[in-house]
């Protein structure tokens, strides 16, 4: 906001496609933040706008009569503008098109940035906030008709941003709705096979009893088994599913340029529902047979 030094923020995080590759590309060309740019831009012809480029000229039209261009060599339209940059960031806003680089300035600067040069053929975007966006954007739609003015270019963007999320809300229910029947799944596995393997071993728990083995002996015992199950599942199952996961990052990347990185906090939920799992199974199925008599269960033929 430095009238005597203005700085703008730069972003530079463009995606486009690129014929070559046949997928989106992510472009960045700067990686400093404090940095001048000098820029090319048409001078001010009065009575007459630019309208765009042919060749090697620009082309000036007239503001009261369209039919009257002039084509100006570049060389005799063109002038340097330096910019002042301060920050390069790669977030994009929704205001600022994703086509290119862009420099952001508050519109109070113009006049410090571009000098005396005014084009009479810009654009303006204004973006309004309102509490009800549907009826405000309706009424503000019925303004703009009655006063004439053309509303094809008129956006509601929080509805639009409603209609995306309202889809990522449908994808992210099927797809933890699977996640959590896989999970049940591999976890009724689990209990069932350790619940299983308890019955199995009550002879050998009994036959440890008998030779003098205490309940805490017993608890370390199965917590140390508990660590080795747990322990083993993740060895096996952590890096396949890195490596499911960076086959997935590989096939989008064909389309899109995109980054690979390990979700952690999945990780973590995965390791300690693991954990969780195989603990609380190993002493459900020990309290069902924690009041066995040794006597009996070295007896019984059936376990």
């Amino acid at each position: 906001m430095n009238k005597d030094h203005p700085l703008g923020i730069l972003v530079d995080n463009t995606l486009l496609f690129n014929e070559k590759s046949g997928r989106m590309e992510r472009t960045k060309v700067f990686n400093n933040n404090d940095f001048d740019i000098t820029l090319l831009k048409n001078k001010k012809i009065e009575g007459y706008y630019y309208s765009g480029d042919y060749i090697d000229s620009a082309i000036y039209v007239n503001i009261e009569d369209e039919l009257d261009k002039k084509y100006v060599p570049y060389d005799e339209c063109l002038e340097d503008i330096t910019m002042h940059i301060g920050k390069v960031t790669d977030k994009r806003p929704y205001f600022v098109s994703s086509y290119g680089v862009s420099v952001i300035y508050p519109y109070s600067l113009r006049k410090e940035i571009l000098g005396d040069y005014t084009n009479e053929m810009y654009s303006y975007e204004y973006a309004i906030n309102a509490d009800d966006t549907k009826a405000g954007y309706e009424a503000l739609k019925t303004t703009l008709k009655e006063n004439g003015i053309p509303d094809g270019e008129f956006w509601n963007y929080a509805e639009s941003i409603e209609s995306e999320r309202s889809m990522i809300i449908i994808i992210k229910v099927f797809a933890y709705g699977f996640i959590v029947l896989i999970s049940l799944i591999a976890a009724a596995n689990v209990f069932n096979t350790i619940t299983t393997n308890i019955n199995l071993r009550r002879r050998e728990f009994a036959m440890l009893k008998s030779v003098g083995m205490t309940a805490k002996g017993m608890r370390r015992m199965l917590n140390y088994e508990c660590l080795l199950y747990g322990t083993k599942a993740l060895l096996y199952g952590l890096p396949v599913s890195v490596g499911v996961t960076y086959l997935i990052y590989l096939s989008i990347n064909e389309g899109i340029d995109t980054s690979f990185f390990v979700p952690w906090v999945a990780v973590a939920v995965a390791v300690l529902s693991v954990f969780l799992v195989v603990f609380s199974t190993m002493m459900f199925s020990m309290s069902k047979i924690k009041k066995d008599n040794p006597i009996d269960a070295l007896k019984n033929e059936n376990l």
